[in-house]
């Protein structure tokens, strides 16, 4: 199978990693890539872009017209093409009830939709696609992330606590971040031995853009009239191998996510033995047990304070706020049960090595691929 993939390999972001994990794991399972950049809007984040010798050496193959048997956009719908005389499916994601406008339209164009999880593709069924859609997972570097051999190098950074929970998140409205900060804030006091590391960024790593997130968070805690536990913010562009030793870190991550589709910071968190809080709908549960993580109760709101700036997102939509009193119920249970999450975190650890390694990731892409060719054919 030779596939050609277009994708914003070079993005920053989770889509960008989402891609380059992809046309990783298809190529271990043993078919050539062709790669092509879909476009070069890098929000902000020029400075950041990733440079990977063997996404590189996949785009040099993909100049010109390479003999690709179909194509692949990992793209929103809205930032499809065509390719004519091939195949084109697409691959894409999405998180609320309620498709984006034109949505549907676009991908009924395609001869095909990929995604990342079975939620996901109820979602997109429910939005009007009637073009067939196959589920093929992210993989996750299992060989990277990973337990640590003892304590992880960088826990000694945040001293004094037994218990550090974690966010790795973009400041987005979807994201929810305002919940975990008023939730941590409520239920812990200055004198308990817990602490909240933020690994936030809003559009890009400047300076202005963390003096932002730092300003959002002492705003959310000010308003709690009260003095809270310890809170840290890295606000800086953490390397790949910090991000690992931060999860290694970490005694439990968290996201009040109102709509994941996967969730990639959960589940390189849970290849490194760390478990999860968080919203217990989304396409993180097709995976994930409650011996695997902890569930927040919540309630299927309009979505909503999501401004111009988040072209997606509309009040026809719906999506999931996390219920504050249920946050803080996980947050203290995981607190107060150091053993109990050991034992979530190895599971979840075990779940990602077995289900979500590049090398089964790979062969269920491929595998995908050809069902969406075979039914192509067959129509």
């Amino acid at each position: 199978m030779k596939v050609g993939y277009i994708g914003a390999f070079k993005h920053p972001t989770g889509y960008g990693e989402a891609t380059r994990s992809h046309v990783k794991a298809i190529q271990i399972a043993g078919s050539e890539v062709f790669a092509k950049l879909n476009h070069a809007n890098f929000g902000g984040m020029e400075n950041e872009l990733m440079h990977d010798e063997e996404i590189d050496a996949m785009l040099e193959r993909g100049k010109g017209e390479p003999p690709a048997d179909f194509w692949v956009w990992h793209v929103t719908p809205d930032d499809t093409g065509l390719i004519t005389g091939k195949p084109n499916f697409l691959y894409s994601v999405w998180e609320t009830h309620g498709l984006p406008y034109g949505w549907a339209d676009r991908c009924n164009q395609m001869d095909g939709l990929l995604t990342c999880s079975d939620f996901s593709a109820g979602l997109f069924r429910e939005g009007g696609v009637t073009k067939p859609i196959v589920v093929a997972p992210h993989p996750i570097d299992v060989d990277f992330f990973k337990p640590a051999e003892g304590e992880s190098p960088i826990r000694q950074i945040f001293p004094g606590v037994d218990t550090l929970f974690l966010v790795v998140a973009q400041w987005m409205p979807r994201k929810g971040i305002e919940d975990i900060l008023a939730a941590y804030g409520a239920e812990f006091e200055p004198d308990e031995k817990v602490g909240l590391v933020l690994l936030v960024w809003r559009w890009g790593h400047s300076v202005n853009e963390r003096r932002a997130c730092k300003g959002y968070s002492k705003e959310i805690l000010g308003r709690l009239n009260k003095s809270v536990a310890k809170v840290w913010h890295l606000g800086d562009k953490v390397s790949p191998v910090v991000l690992a030793q931060l999860y290694q870190a970490a005694d439990v991550l968290v996201s009040a996510s109102r709509g994941e589709a996967f969730s990639l910071p959960i589940f390189e968190a849970a290849a490194s033995g760390t478990p999860s809080i968080s919203t217990g709908w989304g396409g993180m549960w097709d995976f994930l047990t409650d011996d695997m993580g902890y569930r927040v109760a919540y309630d299927i709101e309009t979505v909503n304070n999501v401004g111009a700036k988040w072209k997606h997102y509309n009040a026809h939509q719906k999506w999931a706020r996390v219920r504050l009193d249920d946050l803080r119920r996980a947050m203290r249970e995981a607190h107060e049960n150091p053993e109990q999450r050991k034992q979530k975190g190895l599971l979840a650890s075990q779940m990602v090595r077995e289900r979500l390694n590049p090398a089964t990731t790979g062969k269920q892409m491929v595998e995908a691929l050809q069902t969406l060719l075979d039914t192509k054919t067959q129509t």
